[in-house]
C-alpha cells in the first residue's frame, strides 16, 4: 500500500508541477493564485493519479526498473488519450451544432504540449520500481527448477504411499 500512495502521489505532484509552470509562464508569478482552487486541484490531481496508477501497475508487472524514457511515454500517453477522451466527448455533446465545430490549430498544439508536458512530467515523477518481495524473484536456473521438480516427485510419491495404505487398511 506505500508503494502503491507514492506511485500515485508522486504522479499527482508532477502534474501539478507542469501546470504551475504553465501559469507561472502565461501570467506570472502571481497567476497561479487565481487557479488554485478545488476545481483546479482535482482537473489536475485525477490525471496525475492515473499516470501514478498505471506506471505501479506496471512497475508490478516488469522484473526489471522502468527507465524515465518509458515513464514519460506511458505518462505522455495516458495523458494523450484522457485528453482525447474529453475532446471526443465535447464532440459528442455539440453533435447538434456540427455545422458551428471547426478544427482549431492552436487547440490541437495545446493539447500536445500539455500531453507531453504534464504526462510526461507526472510519469518522470514517479519511481522506476516496486519495492515488493514477490516481484522482484530472480527467475530460477535450470538446476535450481530440476532440484524443485524433483522433491515435488518425493513428495507425491510419498503421498500416493501413504493413500494406498489408506485405502488397504479401509479394506
Amino acid at each position: 500500500m506505500e508503494d502503491f500512495l507514492k506511485f500515485v502521489v508522486r504522479g499527482t505532484w508532477g502534474g501539478f508541477t507542469f501546470a504551475l509552470i504553465w501559469l507561472i509562464v502565461f501570467y506570472g508569478p502571481r497567476g497561479p493564485l487565481f487557479f488554485l482552487d478545488l476545481t483546479f486541484l482535482i482537473c489536475y490531481a485525477i490525471p496525475g493519479a492515473i499516470v501514478g496508477l498505471v506506471v505501479w501497475w506496471l512497475a508490478g508487472r516488469l522484473a526489471k526498473p522502468i527507465i524515465w524514457a518509458r515513464r514519460a511515454m506511458i505518462g505522455t500517453t495516458i495523458t494523450a488519450m484522457i485528453i482525447l477522451g474529453l475532446n471526443f466527448y465535447q464532440l459528442i455533446s455539440e453533435l447538434n451544432r456540427i455545422e458551428y465545430v471547426h478544427v482549431n490549430v492552436f487547440g490541437v498544439v495545446d493539447s500536445v504540449l500539455w500531453a507531453l508536458g504534464y504526462g510526461g512530467l507526472a510519469g518522470l515523477a514517479c519511481p522506476s520500481s516496486r519495492n515488493d518481495a514477490m516481484i522482484k524473484t530472480e527467475p530460477l536456473t535450470y538446476r535450481q527448477r530440476v532440484d524443485m521438480y524433483a522433491a515435488a516427485e518425493v513428495e507425491a510419491a510419498g503421498n500416493r504411499a501413504e493413500s494406498s495404505r489408506r485405502k488397504a487398511g479401509a479394506e
